[in-house]
């Protein structure tokens, strides 16, 4: 049996401009994930899409990414050549990544995933507009792909959540604060991990569970945990950190 799920900003409605759009495959009779992705990508073969794998990641299951190139004159039609001059250049691309797997745990985790954050928007109504203002601050500095170093989707919301969570539990009425101090609390917080736990071996450990946890281990940049699986660092590979930090 087969199924698809679509997951990601495009399904919980935190997608910007630029994003592209996340589905997972499921297939209890894939053998190798990595044998399929190179016949997924030799069947997608066309001369309008650009396709690359992210096969070897050991961090992350297997992707194909396919990239569309709309063309110029579409987009000066719509009035979206001004937004070039703002540094968003990934405009002109329609991107899909496609996961792959043989685990029927990862969709009803990925599934679970897509619940939480939904219902997690609609309890903090400041909380989206957070997280599109730093998804598009971070893809403006080239810190946003988290296949070079940068942060995730799903790391921003689970840092911007944790914000919320924990001045909630002092009384505060986050719902009232203005999105201005919210981004000051974030920043703060990524200035606390670089000064006071050091960048290279210790990090934040930011879960659903509402707790913080420093951790000690050999060159430790930056623990975000899986909202479902708390098992699974979903920053592992933000090596660019600090580089957020410091902006």
């Amino acid at each position: 049996q087969i199924e698809i799920v679509e997951y990601g900003s495009s399904s919980t409605g935190l997608s910007t401009e630029f994003s592209d759009m996340d589905i997972l495959i499921y297939d209890e009779k894939i053998e190798d994930e990595k044998k399929f992705g190179e016949y997924l990508k030799n069947i997608l073969k066309n001369e309008n899409l650009y396709i690359e794998d992210h096969l070897n990641n050991v961090h992350a299951p297997p992707v194909i990414t396919i990239t569309y190139y709309v063309s110029e004159e579409y987009l000066t039609r719509n009035n979206f050549a001004v937004k070039y001059l703002y540094g968003i250049e990934d405009l002109n691309k329609i991107k899909i990544d496609i996961t792959f797997t043989k685990d029927n745990k990862r969709v009803e985790n990925t599934k679970e995933t897509v619940r939480i954050i939904k219902e997690t928007l609609k309890r903090y109504k400041q909380l989206k507009p957070i997280i599109l203002f730093l998804k598009t601050y971070f893809k403006k500095h080239k810190m946003y792909s988290t296949y070079k170093g940068g942060i995730n989707s799903l790391s921003i919301f689970c840092l911007a959540r944790n914000i919320f969570v924990t001045y909630e539990k002092f009384g505060f009425d986050v719902n009232l604060f203005p999105k201005e101090k919210i981004l000051f609390l974030i920043t703060e917080k990524f200035g606390n991990y670089n000064y006071q736990y050091g960048i290279d071996k210790d990090g934040f450990d930011y879960t659903l569970k509402d707790k913080e946890i420093v951790k000690n281990e050999k060159d430790l940049r930056l623990v975000i945990k899986n909202p479902v699986d708390n098992e699974k660092n979903i920053a592992i590979g933000c090596y660019l950190a600090k580089e957020i930090i410091n902006r």
